[in-house]
C-alpha cells in the first residue's frame, strides 16, 4: 500500500469529524498541515516515515479537506 492508498479514517466529535490517515507502526509522528493546506501535503512523507520505523499520521484541519466545518470554534 502506498501513502496515497492509505485508508482515510475519521475522529468523530460532538461538533464534527476530523479526517486523518495513519501509516506504519512504531513511535507516532503527527504531520499537521498549515492553514489552507491538506493532509495530502504529506503524501510523499508518510511512506518514508513508515519505512524508517515510525507510525505517521496526517490530518485535515477542521473545515479543510474531508474534515467538517461544523465546529463552534
Amino acid at each position: 500500500m502506498t501513502a496515497l492508498e492509505t485508508e482515510t479514517r475519521t475522529l468523530r466529535r460532538d461538533e464534527g469529524r476530523i479526517a486523518y490517515q495513519v501509516h506504519g507502526d512504531g513511535p507516532l509522528v503527527v504531520c499537521l498541515p498549515g492553514m489552507g493546506e491538506l493532509r495530502s501535503s504529506y503524501r510523499y512523507n508518510l511512506l518514508p516515515l513508515a519505512d524508517a520505523g515510525f507510525r505517521a499520521a496526517a490530518m485535515d484541519l477542521r473545515g479543510h479537506g474531508d474534515s467538517d466545518t461544523t465546529f463552534a470554534r
